[in-house]
């Protein structure tokens, strides 16, 4: 049995201020990264599943917040629903990495009465971020006449800060990494906890909920990569679209590599923890050094050892799992480039 959202793409209610300027609800803070934004999740309980979704205007900060809860929600109990949360979790997952729904219009608007906003308060720098952050939305001759004015008055004569854009794509590529070996040390440490449970049992239906956990840090790990990646490349200041696709998936990878990296550290980890036999000392100091060396390596190629039914169900998940990272990383790529690029395109036609 499913129950419905109640009327989830419905308009978020905008928090106006004096001045009619829009704010986030939570902290009332004006600034380019406040969005009307939902996030859809679902929860399961046997065979009832519901829809419901976290609607508001929050700057970046809260809406990680509720992106988070609401993907934490949907990977971990949302599977639970026979048959309705096998069908409706997958979607509602998909709209979340995305960054949930941000209806256009209202956020174009949004953003152009905060920029406003920003002019009133003598801010022209934060107006001119605001305007900028509206064409995501809509390409809308007022804001590109407003960048034009603000350029050429307020900020006449002022030069960007150049970008080092090498150190960038390497900080997005190692901070990819990072959030998969979190993943993958988390996983092996809740499946050492699963491990009494599942080591007896026959049932399908039994190892194929303990992949639960999995599946919900697999999930936050894509909302987290593709964050990554827009907040790196929004940083670049030639965009390219071939580059940007490539390191975007380059990213993909790292995050992918990362899960089995961290997996196989938090195994290193776990054997200690359980007082497994100690060889000797530079043994150990050599296998801890290759571990953090070639690690992810080395699970990889220990997971492709099928030997049982649990065995084959973690490869598989492992190549789904490669494929739903690289297309979420190009897909943030992509879009951070057409974002990038309208922006100097537009700049550059009106200077």
């Amino acid at each position: 049995m499913s129950e419905p959202v109640n009327n989830p793409f419905a308009e978020p209610q905008l928090l106006q201020t004096a001045d009619s300027a829009t704010a986030c609800s939570v902290c009332g803070r004006q600034d380019e990264t406040v969005r009307a934004v939902m996030f859809p999740f679902v929860f399961s309980v046997i065979v009832l599943t519901f829809r419901r979704a976290f609607s508001g205007t929050w700057c970046a900060k809260h809406r990680r917040q509720y992106q988070s809860l609401a993907t934490l929600i949907t990977a971990g109990v949302g599977w639970f629903g026979i048959p309705f949360g096998f069908i409706y979790t997958p979607g509602s997952l998909f709209k979340l990495v995305r960054g949930g729904v941000q209806p256009a219009e209202i956020n174009a608007k949004l953003l152009i009465s905060i920029a406003n906003h920003k002019l009133r308060q003598n801010d022209p720098r934060g107006a001119l971020k605001c305007f900028e952050e509206s064409l995501k939305f809509r390409e809308d001759e007022t804001a590109l006449s407003n960048i034009k004015l603000i350029r050429d008055t307020t900020l006449a004569g002022k030069t960007e800060e150049k970008k080092r854009d090498g150190r960038t794509y390497l900080g997005m590529l190692f901070v990819s990494f990072l959030v998969g070996i979190v993943i993958g040390f988390l996983d092996l440490f809740i499946t050492s906890l699963l491990d009494p449970l599942l080591a007896n049992t026959e049932s399908l239906l039994l190892i194929l909920f303990s992949w639960i956990p999995f599946l919900a840090l697999v999930t936050m790990g894509a909302v987290l990569l593709a964050n990554t990646i827009r907040r790196f490349l929004t940083r670049i200041s030639q965009p390219k679209k071939g580059r940007f696709t490539f390191l975007a998936l380059l990213a993909g990878f790292f995050a992918f590599y990362g899960i089995m990296h961290g997996s196989a550290i938090a195994d290193n980890i776990y054997y200690y923890l359980i007082g497994g036999p100690i060889e000797s000392v530079g043994y150990e100091i050599i296998v801890n050094i290759l571990t953090l060396l070639i690690g992810g390596l080395s699970w990889l190629l220990y997971s492709l050892e099928v030997q049982y039914a649990y065995d084959a169900i973690y490869l598989v998940l492992l190549g789904l799992v490669l494929i739903f990272y690289l297309i979420t990383a190009r897909t943030a790529g992509v879009n951070t480039f057409h974002w990038r690029d309208l922006v100097i395109r537009s700049r550059q036609r009106l200077d």
